[in-house]
């Protein structure tokens, strides 16, 4: 079985009345209305559309194991200098460590 991010994106619109002086009052009026306070708060009913989007996911365990076994290999078959060896285990070592920090 695979891994999938799900994103679900949805589009949400209300329309309330506000008392203010001008439209920019008003705007920073909702503004703070909805950031500070559960007065403007969506609900599902506020919902006008939804999308989604799967990705599949790496499993970088699975990535390294191929990577290591494509390194054993070619050391193998190419008769790899020891510089050649030590460049091939450096990237091997610098995605391991991204894919930690990403993890993390």
């Amino acid at each position: 079985m695979k891994n999938y991010e799900v994103t679900l994106m949805a589009t949400s619109y209300k329309t309330v009345t506000l008392p203010a002086e001008s439209e920019k009052d008003a705007e920073k009026l909702a503004g703070y209305l909805y950031f500070s306070t559960d007065m403007l708060d969506f609900d599902n009913d506020d919902i006008d559309e939804v999308a989604i989007e799967a990705n599949e996911t790496e499993d970088a365990n699975e990535h390294l194991c191929e990577l290591i076994s494509d390194l054993q290999t070619a050391i193998h078959e190419a008769r790899l200098s020891v510089d050649d060896v030590q460049r091939a285990l450096d990237e091997v070592l610098e995605y391991a460590r991204e894919k930690q920090v990403a993890l993390s």
